[in-house]
């Protein structure tokens, strides 16, 4: 009797145990999507949002220069069709950016590979994308987050940085991959390279990649050169 008593018992705390679990688990992922669609409405102000306001009042413009000068009003409205064919563009870039990562049975080196050739044909930004044989086969469970970090640092190039050209490699050393990002653009106002804990002390950089390297217990730096373009570099343990 007081064995089974016993085995009653701990299979009570055990069951409290998993219980108690459960719900840490759910409020972390209610938490987890929370900040993503503070993120996403974010990047829709900042991006899509900005840009239709701006052509709202351009209308608005181009509307009283036709009834004042024809010509030039027909020359605003070409300029605001090429502007137009920009949002587009941006705005395919931003959908696919919400899109569910797809990297089930893929391979992480052959997601980010495919993610580097989308962006391409996007933004028309010449990009590479090179892999060390040692990071071909690792650990599929934390590459969604890995293809999201990269997702965002190609539309930071992409929408900041003015590039013509950008470089992604991936690779693993000492049980950690490492993905490194560069671009030729204007860099960050900046200079100088800075680690994840000076980049959140100061409040620099692209916030959301630090606070997804943060969660995955990884680390990174920024190396920014005025005029000359910048480099991300990320750490992140497997």
């Amino acid at each position: 009797g007081c064995g089974v008593a016993l085995q009653k018992q701990s299979l009570i705390d055990r069951l409290s145990n998993t219980s108690r679990q459960a719900v840490l688990y759910r409020v972390e992922a209610q938490q987890a999507r929370e900040a993503e669609r503070e993120r996403i409405a974010a990047d829709f102000h900042d991006g899509p949002l900005q840009s239709f306001i701006s052509i709202q009042m351009r209308l608005e413009i181009v509307r009283k220069m036709l009834e004042r000068n024809f010509d030039a009003g027909m020359a605003e409205l070409k300029d605001l069709r090429e502007i137009c064919g920009q949002q587009v563009t941006e705005v395919r870039t931003f959908v696919r950016s919400m899109r569910p990562v797809e990297v089930d049975g893929a391979g992480l080196a052959a997601a980010l590979r495919s993610t580097v050739g989308f962006f391409q044909k996007d933004s028309g930004i010449p990009a590479t994308f090179k892999v060390d044989p040692g990071a071909m086969h690792d650990d599929i469970d934390v590459s969604t987050d890995i293809v999201q970090i990269v997702r965002e640092a190609l539309n930071n190039v992409h929408k900041h940085s003015g590039a013509s050209r950008v470089a992604v490699a991936l690779a693993r050393h000492d049980d950690a991959l490492h993905i490194d990002v560069e671009d030729d653009g204007t860099g960050y106002s900046f200079a100088g390279t800075f680690s994840l804990e000076e980049l959140e002390l100061l409040r620099l950089g692209p916030r959301s990649i630090e606070r997804r390297v943060r969660g995955l217990a990884g680390d990174l730096s920024l190396c920014s050169r005025p005029g000359r373009g910048s480099e991300l570099k990320i750490r992140l343990p497997i």
